[in-house]
């Protein structure tokens, strides 16, 4: 009888796991991946394990030998720590696998894949958040516009490759320039833009300038010892209360047009 209701209980069980085949318990065992593939083994295991020892149990009852039930106990308590640990590791090596994804995709989606900076979008998205605090009474802020002057000669004289060295040299460039409330990002192209939080007119005067002569400084083998030394131009606004991240963005670049106009490598605020 008890072994009548054994077979039968494994059958309901292996009934009810096919019943919710589509989402359940059995999708989850037939997986291809590495979660189903552990609890295959696992399953595996309960089964075989605890199946053996009750042999040995059965054996010592019926040799009177009860010495093995002293085996049973162990081995179970054994086979439950092991099963808990291969587990646990398991687990957290997949996890490990997922969480480093997961950065290194969230990484490519925030920055700019050329340069290492923060993305157009992720730029917005801190100056927006920038842009809130000015609502709140926070001091000033402002932001620089940043475009290399002459970037398409660059292209045609040496080609892309010469350009995008140029253009990763200058984001470094400009990362050591600021501080670390600062931020910066590449806009698209040639493009840079920087945000200076709770900076004066007389800091933010210093910072433009100097990152002006940064550049103008820098030595980029293949093109400055040859063709001379790579400018920015510079456009320079203030924020002002309730503004939009799009209306900041037009002064800075209407100063920008204005540093282009007077002739380059110029900074030139709104």
């Amino acid at each position: 009888m008890s072994m009548l209701t054994a077979i039968s209980g494994f059958a309901l069980a292996m009934a009810t796991f096919c019943l919710s085949a589509s989402k359940g318990i059995l999708r989850a065992l037939l997986s291809p991946y590495i979660g189903g593939r552990v609890a295959r083994y696992q399953a595996l295991a309960g089964y075989l394990v605890p199946c053996l020892l009750g042999f040995l149990v059965i054996k010592s009852i019926v040799s009177n030998q009860t010495s093995f039930f002293g085996v049973f106990v162990i081995g179970v308590c054994w086979f439950i720590l092991i099963m808990a640990g291969l587990s646990a590791f398991v687990t957290e090596l997949v996890d490990e696998q997922r969480r480093d994804t997961l950065n290194e995709m969230t990484l490519m989606a925030t920055t700019d894949e050329l340069t290492g900076l923060p993305n157009r979008r992720t730029f917005i998205e801190r100056a927006e958040l920038e842009l809130s605090r000015t609502e709140r009474g926070s001091p000033d802020l402002w932001m620089l516009m940043v475009d290399v002057d002459n970037f398409k000669e660059i292209n045609d004289t040496e080609g892309h490759a010469m350009g995008d060295k140029v253009l990763k040299i200058i984001a470094q460039t400009l990362k050591s320039s600021i501080r670390q409330i600062d931020a910066v990002g590449r806009l698209g192209g040639e493009e840079f833009a920087i945000l200076l939080p709770d900076t004066p007119l007389e800091g933010t005067q210093r910072v433009a300038e100097s990152i002006r002569r940064n550049i103008e400084s820098e030595h980029i083998k293949g093109w400055t010892d040859t063709y001379g030394a790579v400018t920015i131009s510079i456009g320079v606004a203030k924020a002002v209360p309730n503004e939009t991240f799009q209306s900041l963005l037009n002064k800075a670049d209407e100063a920008l047009y204005a540093s282009k106009s007077a002739g380059r490598n110029v900074v030139s605020f709104y």
